[in-house]
């Protein structure tokens, strides 16, 4: 929540007359990063939570872009070419999932990704799908070893 209030915070400096550019830079390195800080941590959060993220950032692009008030976001997004806040977390889920199957990952990661294996010889059988371990709790079903992609 402390990071939530400290981009509403930067949220109200509004309308500075800046280029473009430089209103792109400030937005990607004050807001931006603070969203994409440990978003992961964030997947299967409440939607309350992800609607005041969203809403930051759509602010941002109203800034950058020097847009009205009542522009639709979703063009303003891709003419950044920037991904929605939850398109953020699942491409960092992503990226980290991928990165830890391919390359030499820690352990304490590592042992957290297996492949799923099938006894019988299938057509799906050539594709690597992950193994999702069964977990009792919802607040356990949102850790990392079972937030990764599935396929």
């Amino acid at each position: 929540m402390l990071i939530l209030k400290e981009l509403l915070g930067h949220e109200k400096t509004k309308r500075v007359s800046a280029p473009v550019l430089h209103q792109l830079t400030l937005a990607c390195s004050l807001i931006l990063s603070r969203i994409d800080y440990c978003n992961s941590v964030l997947h299967g959060a409440p939607s309350s939570i992800m609607q005041k993220l969203q809403r930051v950032q759509n602010n941002a692009e109203l800034i950058v872009l020097q847009a009205p008030r009542r522009s639709d976001v979703n063009s303003l997004l891709q003419r950044l070419h920037w991904l929605s806040v939850e398109q953020r977390i699942n491409y960092k889920l992503a990226v980290l999932t991928f990165k830890t199957q391919q390359t030499s990952a820690p352990q304490y990661l590592s042992q957290h990704i297996s492949l799923r294996t099938s006894a019988r010889n299938t057509r799906s059988s050539s594709i690597q799908l992950l193994c999702v371990p069964f977990r009792r709790t919802s607040f356990a079903r949102r850790s990392f070893s079972t937030a990764a992609p599935l396929t």
